[in-house]
């Protein structure tokens, strides 16, 4: 009986040892990991891209939240909205749900802080694309969406 106390203790204390151990090692990954962490450089902004890249990220980031906010029953869900950006031109209104226009207007505005910002302090230009003028009206089509209609 006295033997298995003995081995009883003998492990209490190996396995505290083990437990200071892992901590410690515990210790030592989050330091590093701290410490690579506050040594890696900034990640650089979008308007530190090119010109070209810049304008085509925020068309795509704007187009992308024009494609998700299209959804319909009727015509009156729809309503259009400009989706010019300060890095790139544009053809006029876009039609958009009216439940996901602020969704679209807010990617608009991140898109020129994101990307846009000094596009032409930094010495970069765009040209408007060739438009045709339109009366197109905002409807909602038979598949759901919002969809530019002529009368």
């Amino acid at each position: 009986m006295q033997k298995r106390h003995q081995n009883c203790v003998r492990l209490r204390h190996e396995s505290d040892g083990l437990a200071a151990a892992i901590a410690a090692m515990r210790n030592v990954i989050l330091l590093t990991v701290l410490l690579s962490a506050s040594m890696m450089p900034a990640c650089a902004d979008g308007n530190d891209l090119p010109c070209e890249e810049r304008s085509a990220h925020a068309s795509a980031m704007v187009q992308d939240a024009l494609r998700d906010n299209r959804s319909c029953m009727t015509n009156d869900d729809c309503t259009s909205v400009s989706p010019e950006i300060q890095c790139a031109g544009g053809c006029g209104d876009e039609p958009v749900a009216k439940a996901g226009l602020k969704n679209v207007q807010e990617a608009v505005r991140q898109a020129n802080h994101d990307y846009c910002e000094d596009f032409s302090q930094d010495g970069c230009s765009y040209a408007t694309p060739g438009c045709i003028a339109t009366n197109a009206m905002p409807t909602c089509s038979s598949k759901g969406q919002c969809v530019m209609t002529s009368p």
